[in-house]
Order: structure tokens, then C-alpha cells, then sequence
């Protein structure tokens, strides 16, 4: 299973899809502004994929970064992916394993698969089929 960002359930991820309006699109970066991580969050996605906005993926790791940092358990995902692959930022296994890690210790199922995946490979981590089986089965 490949390792993927996660989007909202309001989010799709079809680039340049205008479902958001425009209302909704400055509501969210106000939410955001203001400290929201939820609102960070979705405007991370909606930035990353393009939606409802002009896709800006430095922007969207910034949004990521500051729900990430407040606790947001996708946006933790998100970033962690971001830092695995390489995309946007400097490829950093320890960052990505660091955001994968807060985020499958709150319980976030892909970050959970994630984490399992990058262990059982040794993507960024060594190789340890324990803590696959662990982060796998949780």
C-alpha cells in the first residue's frame, strides 16, 4: 500500500476541483490565522492538492506545520509524508518518523499503517518487524 496525505472528507483530492467557495476557502485561512488546527489543517490540504486555491505546497507545509505542532494527528501524517518522500523539503527520515510517530501514538490509523509500512521496509527507519507488527496490528 503506497504512503499517501490524508485530505478531509470535504476535500478532493482532484487538482484544481472549485467545490470550496470562495467563502468557505477565506473563512478557513481566517480559521486558521486565528489558531484553529482543524482550519490550518484543511487549508494545508486545500493548498496541497489545489483545491478551491491555487495549489501551493510550500504554503500548504507551512498550514501543516502549525496544526502539526498543535496536535492535529493528520497534519502530523501529512507532514511526516512530505519529509519521507522528499516533497516540497528537504527528505529528513528523522522528521518524518518523529510526525509519523505523534500521529500513530494518538491513535490515527493511517499514520499507524504508515509507520508499520516504514518499519517493515526500512524506509527511514531500521528495519524492525516487531515494531511493524506493533504499529500493523494497532
Amino acid at each position: 500500500m503506497p504512503i499517501e496525505p490524508t485530505t478531509p472528507a470535504s476535500i478532493s483530492p482532484a487538482k484544481g476541483d472549485k467545490a470550496d467557495s470562495s467563502d468557505t476557502v477565506n473563512a478557513c485561512r481566517k480559521a486558521a490565522e486565528q489558531g484553529n488546527a482543524d482550519a490550518q489543517f484543511r487549508l494545508g490540504a486545500m493548498l496541497w492538492f489545489g483545491n478551491g486555491v491555487a495549489q501551493d505546497k510550500t504554503q500548504a507545509l507551512f498550514w501543516y506545520r502549525k496544526a502539526a505542532e498543535q496536535g492535529n494527528a493528520a497534519a502530523q501524517s501529512n507532514l511526516s509524508i512530505a519529509y519521507l518522500k522528499g516533497q516540497d523539503v528537504a527528505q529528513d527520515y528523522t522528521q518524518a518518523e518523529f510526525w509519523c510517530r505523534k500521529a500513530a501514538e494518538q491513535g490515527f490509523a493511517q499514520a499507524q499503517n504508515n509507520l508499520a509500512q516504514m518499519y517493515r521496509e526500512g524506509q527511514g527507519v531500521a528495519q524492525d518487524y516487531a515494531q511493524a507488527a506493533y504499529f500493523g496490528a494497532s
